[in-house]
Order: C-alpha cells, then structure tokens, then sequence
C-alpha cells in the first residue's frame, strides 16, 4: 500500500513532462508555419477592388496594381487553362457530380511601359485575385 502515491506522484509527473512536450511542441509547428517560404525574397501585402479589376480584366481595359512603391498598368486578356466546354468531376462515395466550367477565371497579358520583361498571369474570381507580375527591374 505505501507504493500507491509514489505511483501517484510519477503518474503526476509524467503528465505534466508529457503537456510540457506538447506545449514545446505546439509553439515549434506554430513558429515554423509563420515563417516565408525560402524561395520567397520579398513580398508585399495589398488591397485590391477585386470586382471592378474584374470587370476590367473581361472587358481588355487598363488596370492599376500598387506593387510596393510603385503603381503600374496592367492589361490582360482572358487566357484559359481549360478548353470551352471542359466539367470537373468530383467523385464521393454516394455520387459523382459534374460541373461544366463556365466562368473564364484566368488571365494572362503585360505591364504597360518600357520594361523589356513585363509579364503578368492572373486568376481572378469575384471575390479574390491570385497572380504574378514580373517586371525587368522588380518583382
């Protein structure tokens, strides 16, 4: 009988070494998932009107993007990854449901200006803008 609250205290003592692991442990994943990827050398964060580059966009006109300190006008046509009339297919366990793609969502086309590399790929939907702009000097 004098063995049980020695078996008491070790239990005590397991369970407390075992949450500060875990605590360790936790904080390690949290710091590691704040951190840039490596092959990402600079990046800025931005607001963009997401719905009037949009329309913009569908109808071939002039748009603005701050990139950094400085503004530039981009233009860009529609510029599919799929072919007119392509479905997803998406498979559960009770059924299998397709979509036809219909929204053209992707974009490609240039910065205006002398820039000799001047590239821009975009995806937009109504809600958010996804993408790259290379230009020669920056980005």
């Amino acid at each position: 009988m004098a063995l049980q609250p020695i078996k008491n205290k070790v239990l005590v003592f397991v369970i407390v070494l075992v949450t500060i692991a875990i605590i360790i442990t936790g904080y390690h994943f949290w710091s590691i998932s704040r951190r840039l990827h490596p092959s990402i050398e600079k990046y800025h964060k931005i607001s963009l009107d997401v719905s009037e580059i949009k329309k913009k966009a569908d109808s071939g006109m002039l748009f603005s993007i701050v990139l950094g300190e400085k503004t530039v006008q981009v233009t860009v046509k529609p510029k599919p990854v799929f072919h007119k009339g392509a479905e997803v297919i998406e498979q559960t366990e009770q059924k299998t449901i397709r979509r036809k793609i219909e929204n053209v969502t992707t974009y490609a086309g240039t910065v205006v200006g002398p820039s000799r590399v001047n590239v821009a790929r975009l995806t937009i939907t109504k809600d958010i803008l996804i993408g790259y702009i290379f230009l020669d000097d920056d980005w």
